[in-house]
């Protein structure tokens, strides 16, 4: 049983690990954009055409990601692998997840500051928000597991 105890704790970190680095590098780039303030704007007015076309995707790309990274341990297959892999699954599927979220959060951020455009920063305080939903706390990583197996 503690040994059992002690494999959900090493998956919780490696999950909790991810998660904090998702969010501490889209705040790297936040700091180095507003203490140096290179690059701010640089594809403002250059490519008009881009930004509508960045804009367009970018919507589309987190408003599909958000809701599929969200109930992405509802679907047939990961419930399935989930009840049979246990913790390995509870890690791939997690790290997926997360991954998704925490590269929508970057990019945004990214382009924000590259366009300047305050859509990019109300999506990523979306995405940043939705990162909180699927936060790999204990409860939740136990959980998870267990409702995909009853």
């Amino acid at each position: 049983m503690i040994k059992n105890k002690s494999n959900m704790d090493k998956t919780r970190k490696n999950l909790l690990t991810i998660f904090i680095i998702a969010i501490l590098l889209p705040l790297l780039f936040v700091g180095f954009f507003e203490l140096w303030g290179i690059g701010q704007g640089i594809l403002l007015d250059a490519y008009g055409q881009l930004e509508f076309v960045v804009m367009s995707v970018m919507e589309l790309v987190t408003v599909i990601c958000i809701p599929v990274s969200l109930r992405l341990f509802k679907f047939t297959k990961v419930r399935k692998e989930l009840a049979f892999s246990g913790k390995r699954a509870l890690v791939k599927w997690g790290k997926i997840r997360l991954v998704i979220l925490g590269s929508l959060f970057a990019m945004n951020i990214l382009l924000y500051y590259l366009f300047m455009q305050s859509s990019f920063g109300y999506l990523a305080i979306i995405v940043f928000i939705s990162m909180f939903f699927v936060y790999p706390g204990k409860t939740k990583c136990e959980e998870e597991l267990y409702n995909a197996r009853g």
